[in-house]
């Protein structure tokens, strides 16, 4: 056996805390391996091919938590904090001007970037006095495939309940039952399909604004990134 097997590479580690349950994890920067291929999936058109990178290279460098329990803000927010461990604590952004839409680079710490919470956000949503859904969060690859359809709603709001309260019931949605979960939210209200669709609007993510003059014709511009937009 070559002597070079057993050569083992040691790579630091950091804590961090996961936004969505508060849980203390390890990560550890980036293998050569892990750029080569967010390089790759990140010039990719498919945005499946982005979230299973993303997620193996989470899953790669970070002990502690299975990827599968993530939130999307979550996953977002720890390959943040493994790309600023990993490559540098800033990144240069290509930010489009308002004016003349004109591109200009600008260099982002991304130490500022934060998750920004909101106090309206809540699983537990109340249709009526006996109606009721406990609500989960998508995964990175559904969420990064949303193309905001009626029909994607729809479907995003059906496969999101994980419980239905009725009166005293406490019932647990699975594929057993999910046709017929889809038949009750077709009944509910504008105002009450409302009310889920809130769950989304207020859900944690990555937010930072930026303020910044364009290189072209000076404009001065306020530009939020989101997302995975501060990451690539």
């Amino acid at each position: 056996m070559s002597q070079l097997k057993s050569i083992k590479v040691n790579r630091p580690e950091y804590v961090e805390v996961i936004p969505s349950n508060k849980r203390e994890v390890k990560i550890s920067p980036f293998r050569v391996a892990d750029e080569k291929n967010l390089m790759v999936a990140a010039n990719s058109e498919n945005s499946a091919d982005l979230a299973n990178a993303i997620e193996n290279v989470v899953e790669n460098c970070i002990t502690g938590v299975e990827v599968d329990e993530l939130a999307p803000f979550d996953i977002e927010y720890l390959f943040l904090k493994l790309r600023s461990v990993s490559v540098g604590e800033s990144t240069d952004l290509g930010l489009k001007c308002s004016e003349c839409k004109e591109t200009t680079e600008v260099n982002v710490d991304l130490k500022e970037i934060k998750i920004k919470e909101s106090p309206d956000h809540n699983p537990i949503i109340k249709i009526n006095k006996e109606l009721g859904f406990e609500m989960k969060y998508m995964t990175l690859k559904e969420s990064l495939s949303f193309d905001g359809t009626d029909e994607e709603i729809f479907a995003m709001v059906a496969s999101s309940v994980k419980t239905v309260f009725w009166g005293d019931e406490t019932i647990t949605v699975d594929s057993t039952n999910r046709k017929d979960l889809e038949e009750i939210i077709s009944e509910l209200t504008s105002g009450d399909f409302e009310k889920i669709t809130n769950f989304f609007d207020t859900m944690p993510k990555l937010s930072e604004t930026i303020d910044f003059a364009c290189s072209k014709c000076g404009h001065q511009n306020e530009i939020t990134v989101e997302g995975m937009q501060s990451s690539f």
